[in-house]
């Protein structure tokens, strides 16, 4: 499990993160996201509202039914190489499905 730390954009690249020391600053930036993401929820329609809040409740149920352990995926060191990854993968399963990926 990988643990999230504090790490300056010139550590981050040389690997040597250090745990974070400033907690209560993390603290106030979260509070103040929170704020902000209830008040984008406000002011949504009510039923992308609704929607949101439904989606929310099954994200959380299907991670607890997991343990509740959020697990980061690998990293991409490579997006381009990724992106012809997905794509050439994509274009398999639509090729598999019968459909070949073409419309007419």
């Amino acid at each position: 499990m990988m643990r999230l730390l504090h790490c300056p954009p010139a550590q981050a690249r040389a690997h040597t993160c250090t745990p974070p020391t400033h907690t209560h600053e993390q603290v106030q930036r979260i509070s103040t996201l929170e704020a902000q993401h209830a008040r984008l929820l406000l002011s949504l329609p009510p039923h992308l509202q609704a929607h949101h809040r439904a989606r929310h409740q099954q994200a959380a149920a299907e991670d607890a039914s997991c343990g509740g352990a959020y697990e980061f995926p690998p990293l991409i060191l490579d997006e381009p190489t990724f992106r012809l990854q997905m794509d050439s993968s994509s274009s398999n399963s639509s090729d598999s499905a019968g459909g070949g990926g073409r419309s007419l």
